[in-house]
C-alpha cells in the first residue's frame, strides 16, 4: 500500500508540476 501511496503522490505532483510548467511557459511566450 505504501508503495501505491507514493506512486499517486508522485503522479499527482508531476501533473501538478507540469501544469504550472505549461502556464509559466504560455506566459513567457505571450510576453
Amino acid at each position: 500500500m505504501s508503495y501505491g501511496s507514493s506512486a499517486r503522490k508522485y503522479r499527482y505532483h508531476y501533473t501538478v508540476v507540469k501544469y504550472r510548467r505549461r502556464k509559466k511557459l504560455k506566459k513567457t511566450k505571450g510576453a
